[in-house]
């Protein structure tokens, strides 16, 4: 770059300082006798100063479980919970996955290097529970369709994540 280029930036820098620089001109931003840099400005990192800063500002800071705003004391689908945890569920996923040979049935990857997962296809899980009415885990293990291993396909997590609808 030009050296009149430079001072022309140099002296537009100490005018409009950008924002991370909190108003503060400073010419050797990077540099390494600079005191605000932290060496770790390469890999994205802020600096200590302005992460205690974004610490300090935060509302929420230490706010975990019942204290914090978002903590819902009702879980959103215990139920459907309860019926992935039952044995005959194990059973069905695992039956699945022996069908499949442990390997996701789009993109065929398993076995070693990835994570399969059992899914309801073509008529999903939250549908069957709808169609017939399932309210008690005893009618849950007593309903047929929901234990076919023929609706269900075993996929790896990116597939099951860019194929499943959830409503």
């Amino acid at each position: 770059m030009p050296e009149y280029l430079r001072k022309r930036r140099r002296e537009y820098m100490l005018k409009h300082p950008p924002y991370w620089l909190d108003g503060k001109p400073r010419l050797d931003i990077r540099g390494k006798n600079n005191p605000n840099y932290s060496g770790n400005a390469a890999r994205g990192k802020p600096r200590p100063d302005v992460r205690k800063r974004m610490l300090e500002n935060n509302p929420n800071k230490g706010k975990f479980g019942k204290v914090h705003p978002c903590y819902k004391e009702i879980k959103k689908h215990p139920f459907h919970k309860s019926i992935r945890e039952l044995y005959k569920y194990r059973q069905w996923r695992s039956n699945v996955f022996r069908r499949d040979n442990f390997r996701c049935v789009l993109c065929r990857k398993g076995r070693k290097g990835s994570y399969v997962e059992a899914d309801h296809y073509p008529v999903r899980f939250i549908e069957i529970i709808k169609k017939y009415f399932i309210k008690t885990l005893e009618q849950a293990i007593n309903c047929e369709e929901l234990w076919d291993i023929n609706n269900g396909r075993t996929l790896c997590r990116k597939c099951h994540q860019a194929n499943t609808t959830r409503k």
